[in-house]
Order: C-alpha cells, then structure tokens, then sequence
C-alpha cells in the first residue's frame, strides 16, 4: 500500500514538474492549457498503467469538438534504442483495422457496387461446399460461423502471402454454426471480406482503402505494416513470455491479415478518422446508422456489437459512448467517440493489453468529469475534507 502511495505520489510531483515547464507544443506534447486539469489526472494514469503492466511506450491523443486538446507520446518506442515515443510514432493498431474495412464495405454499400445479403460463394466458389451459405453481411457483423486463428497460424511468418491467398488457412474448414445464429469475432471474417472487395473491385485491398479513406481524411501515418519493409517512425513491438517476462514480439508476415489487423498508425491519425465520423460529411447519416447498428440474429436478439464498436451509456445522463478497441501481437489500439460532449480518444501501446486494458474509460472520465463540471464538485468536497481533517488534529 505504501509502495503504491509512493509511486502515485512521484508521479504526480513528476508530472506537474514537467508541464511547468513546458511549452504548448513539443516534439513528443501538444496541449490546450484551458484541460490542463483532466490532461494531469490522465497523465498520471497512463503513467501508473505502463508501470504497473511494463508498458514500454504508448500515445494518446484526445479532441474536444473536432480541436485536438492533448497529443502525447510516453516511454519508449524502442527500448533496444532507448528511442523515445513521439507524435509520429506508428503502432500495430489491431483490430482497429476491421474499421477501415467496414467502413470501405458500407461506402461501396451505399454506391450500389457491393450487396451486404451477397453470397461468399459467388466470389469465392470454394465457400459453396459449405454446410450453411455465408452472406458478406455475416463476415461484416462477425456472425458467420468461421473460427478463430489458431495459435501457431498467429505467429506464423507468411511474408508474401496475399490476402486472398490467406484464405486457404481456413477456406476447408466447417463453420462452428450455422451463419446469424451466434457473435463469434474472428480476424478471419474480415480478411475474407477484404478479399471481396479487393476481388469485386479489381484493385489491390491497400489502395482502395488509401483512395477511399486515407487520402481523403489525411491520415498520412497510417500504413500496411510489412516487417521486409523500411517504415519510418515505426515502433518496436512486444510480448510477454511464459512468465510474463518482456520480450520482443515475432516477426511476423502480416499482408494477408491487413483487412482485419494489418495497418500501422497513430493516435493522432486515428483521431482523424474518429471526428470525420463525428462531424464530417464525408460520411452519410445513413453511412453512419448502418456501422452503428448491431445485427439481428436469426433468433430476434441483438449482437452485443455493432460492426466491432461496443456501445455504451454512460452513468451519469444516458448518453451513447462508442468504443473500438483492437489488440494483436505487440500491440493495442482504443477509440471512442462520445457524440454528446463530441469527444473522440485515442491511445495505442507497442504491447497487447489482453491483460490489462488501455485506461481509455478513465480518461474519458476525466474529461468528461471537467466538461460538466463535476471535477469542481470533486475538488470542493476534498477542500472540506481536508480543512475538517485540520480541525480534528488542532491544526
């Protein structure tokens, strides 16, 4: 308890010591000193997370109405190095990547070029000796049946396989049930659909997405993570091992998994991508009803996701919080958007937080907590504690 108290402590003293002297922007920080108050509790958080969990470095970013608020890279990007996390720092983003995707999938819905109740079978003849057909609409809200990676086939390294021909690991096998009946999330659902679309348009998967959504939102750090290739600004990843020891994460080929936990990128681009969906119009309304919708199972219930977002309410006025989280090997990637207060965060790690989740929900607190004032509230009754804790003691 002690030791707990002394770390919180330091840190604390820590954090105040730096943002008294620094600037509004540097190369790893960039701040809106009216937050000043929620950014050092958030600070002091992500601090205590990556002691607490070996964290070797991690980014988050956080925009209040579309301006970014607070930007920041912490520890290291490359510990071998001793190179420092900066606001360019990219990082193995998961399965943030089935965003891009869906969002591709539901763009190319709504210009007709792709029809969500499709059959699998009609772009891939393999899939038709199935038990059960498979339509696109169950590879997009992760009801088809199909399994999960095993093991061995994760930290295989397949470093020319295509994405189509990442197929064959499960083309062969039997669905576990039958399609619509059950949510069973599986990277392999949205590697067969960035398949389709890359079959259905006759372009490669990467530069549909890079012509679709990249470009246009200027989401210039967000990149096919290929372990051959030389990458700027890319991070180190990390594992644990048997023990729970830090260690280097495998190398391993990635393109075949680019559809569903393929990209690299940062929490300032992810960011990016969080407002256009608050406040852009590049995306429809209708666009934006379909990703936020879960889907209705053969049975009436609904999934407890919607196209990969958690939903959620938050406890003090009911209002909808989205969530997107994606973890893979060497790294973790969170966003929410909270279309009430219109608050979009960011954070990524170079290590998976299957362990320990990212303290995304805690940040979000703490701004929430300043926006409506209820930090106020927070600071009063600890002034009257602490003047009554003076009394007692004579003081």
């Amino acid at each position: 308890m002690k030791r707990k108290s002394f770390v919180s402590v330091f840190l604390a003293v820590f954090i105040l010591f730096v943002f008294s002297g620094c600037e509004k922007q540097r190369g790893n920080l960039q701040y809106d000193r009216a937050f000043i108050k929620p950014i050092k509790k958030a600070r002091q958080e992500l601090f205590l997370y990556m002691v607490c969990n070996q964290v070797p470095g991690c980014a988050v970013a956080v925009s209040i109405d579309g301006k970014t608020v607070w930007e920041e890279g912490l520890g290291l990007a490359s510990k071998e190095l001793n190179a420092p996390v900066t606001l360019e720092t990219k990082f193995r983003v998961g399965s943030v990547s089935k965003l891009f995707t869906s969002l591709v999938y539901y763009m190319l819905i709504e210009k007709g070029g792709i029809n969500g109740d499709s059959l699998v079978s009609g772009y891939f003849p393999e899939f038709a000796s199935k038990k059960y057909p498979v339509r696109l609409k169950n590879l997009a809200s992760e009801t088809s049946g199909i399994r999960q990676p095993l093991l061995k086939e994760r930290k295989r390294n397949l470093l020319n396989v295509t994405i189509a021909n990442g197929l064959n690991l499960f083309k062969n096998d039997s669905l576990l049930f039958e399609p619509g009946a059950y949510e069973y999330p599986s990277p392999y659902n949205y590697n067969l659909l960035g398949a389709i679309i890359e079959k259905n348009e006759g372009k490669d998967f990467k530069k549909i997405v890079k012509a679709m959504l990249l470009d246009t939102l200027q989401m210039e750090n967000t990149v096919p993570d290929f372990p051959a290739a030389i990458i700027k600004n890319r991070s180190d990843f990390y594992d644990r091992d048997f023990i729970s020891r830090l260690i280097n994460a495998p190398s391993v080929g990635r393109f075949y998994l680019l559809p569903s936990e393929g990209y690299l990128s940062t929490p300032g681009d992810i960011l990016k991508l969080g407002n256009a969906l608050l406040m852009s119009e590049y995306f429809s309304d209708s666009l934006k009803s379909m990703i936020y919708k879960p889907f209705t199972l053969n049975n009436g219930n609904e999934t407890t996701k919607a196209n990969g977002w958690g939903i959620f309410k938050s406890r003090y006025d009911q209002s909808i919080i989205y969530l997107f989280a994606g973890g893979t090997l060497g790294g973790s990637t969170h966003l929410i958007i909270h279309p009430k207060t219109k608050m979009v965060i960011a954070i990524s790690a170079n290590l998976n937080d299957e362990i320990d989740p990212l303290p995304s929900w805690k940040i979000w607190k703490f701004f929430d907590d300043n926006i409506n004032g209820r930090d106020k509230h927070e600071d009063k009754e600890k002034g009257n504690k602490k003047g009554a804790d003076k009394k007692e003691k004579g003081e």
